[in-house]
């Protein structure tokens, strides 16, 4: 089933497609969008204005337990956003619910390096990958950097009880780890009763630092 564009509107549910199918609705804010290849329902374009916790991405379904991985190649096609969060881990605050308020555990962002790369004869800008937690902004230096227009592939993994992991190109000396320091995956309280249920989100997200509008199309999405 192909799916076109979606927009202004908050937790879009969707029918499962059998290509994606964990992935469950788009979280979608007011002038964002999200439109899925007709051809190809692992192919998606999110835009989202220059506003603040502006958003377009696809929420995967919650899980309870065991190690989880989703991912894809993503292009960012403009050079306007920075500090843009593009995938994430998050935490259900309520215990034994699979939906409901969430927090984000990790999430890896990229950010303006203020350098210009030259290709193919014109600059464009170039980015590093960094960790947004509470604590601070710490560069993942071990995913290297690209340019607007570059595809760039990542992974996520995460668990209960264990920081999110990404890794850049399946290359597992390209890998990033990190989080808020309060809590691991499925205890955010640092208690240890009832079930705690966590689950994973992809596309485009401005953080609380970021400005510009963006587009990144996210291409071979896997779950």
């Amino acid at each position: 089933m192909a799916f076109g564009i979606v927009s202004a509107a908050w937790a879009v549910d969707f029918s499962l497609d059998p290509a994606i199918d964990e992935f469950i609705k788009f979280d979608i804010t007011t002038g964002a969008s999200v439109a899925q290849h007709a051809s190809d329902a692992r192919t998606i374009t999110f835009t989202i204005p220059d506003e603040t916790a502006a958003r377009a991405e696809i929420r995967r379904a919650s899980q309870a337990s065991g190690p989880q991985d989703m991912g894809g190649t993503f292009t960012l096609t403009n050079q306007d956003g920075d500090f843009l969060s593009i995938i994430q881990a998050l935490n259900v605050k309520a215990r034994n619910k699979p939906t409901g308020s969430s927090e984000p555990v990790a999430q890896l962002a990229i950010r303006k390096t203020g350098k210009l790369v030259n290709v193919d004869g014109g600059l464009r800008a170039s980015y590093e990958f960094y960790i947004e937690q509470q604590n601070g902004k710490p560069t993942c230096a071990a995913l290297g950097t690209f340019t607007h227009g570059e595809p760039v592939s990542i992974a996520m993994t995460y668990d209960m009880d264990e920081w999110p992991v990404f890794t850049r190109d399946g290359d597992p000396t390209k890998t990033c780890t990190g989080g808020k320091p309060d809590r691991l995956m499925g205890d955010p309280s640092g208690e240890a009763r009832g079930t705690f249920y966590y689950y994973g989100k992809l596309g485009v997200y401005q953080t609380n630092s970021g400005a510009g509008s963006s587009q990144v199309v996210w291409t071979e999405i896997f779950d």
